[in-house]
C-alpha cells in the first residue's frame, strides 16, 4: 500500500496518481540541517594514493566534461532514465548534480559524517572514521 519514490519519481509521482505521505529528503534536512547524501564514488582503503589520485582525476574530468557539454550527455542519460521526458531528466540532474558533486566542502562533509554517526548505532556502519576525498 505504500512505496518510496526515488530518482525521477520525485518529479512524477503526482502525475501517476500517487499521494505524498512523507518526503524523506525533506525530513532528513529538517532533522539534521544537512543536505541528503545520495551517493558517492568509493575506493578501497588499501589502494595506493597514486591510484586514488588517478581515479579522482578521471572522475573530475568526467564531471567537468558533462557540465560543459550538457547536450552531449542527454542520449546517455535517456538510456538509463526511468522517465524519458527531457524536462524531468534535467530536473533530476540539476537537483542531484550540484556544487557538492564538484566540491564536497564542509557542508557535504558534515552531511556524510552525520549520516555515519546515525548509522553506527543501527549497526549499518562499523564506526571506522570516514576518509573523505573531494574530486578536486
Amino acid at each position: 500500500e505504500y512505496g518510496v519514490c526515488i530518482h525521477e519519481g520525485r518529479f512524477t509521482w503526482q502525475a501517476a496518481g500517487l499521494f505524498l505521505v512523507e518526503d524523506l529528503g525533506a525530513r532528513w534536512e529538517s532533522v539534521t540541517g544537512c543536505p541528503l547524501p545520495l551517493g558517492g564514488i568509493l575506493v578501497r582503503r588499501s589502494l595506493a594514493g597514486e591510484t586514488v589520485g588517478r581515479i579522482q582525476n578521471v572522475v573530475k574530468a568526467s564531471i567537468q566534461y558533462a557540465l560543459e557539454n550538457r547536450d552531449q550527455t542527454l542520449p546517455s542519460m535517456r538510456r538509463y532514465a526511468q522517465e524519458l521526458n527531457d524536462r524531468v531528466i534535467w530536473q533530476h540532474v540539476e537537483l542531484y548534480v550540484n556544487q557538492w558533486t564538484v566540491d564536497l566542502g564542509p557542508v557535504g562533509t558534515n552531511a556524510l559524517q552525520r549520516l555515519s554517526a546515525m548509522a553506527q548505532p543501527l549497526g549499518i556502519h562499523n564506526g571506522q572514521p570516514l576518509q573523505i576525498f573531494d574530486v578536486y
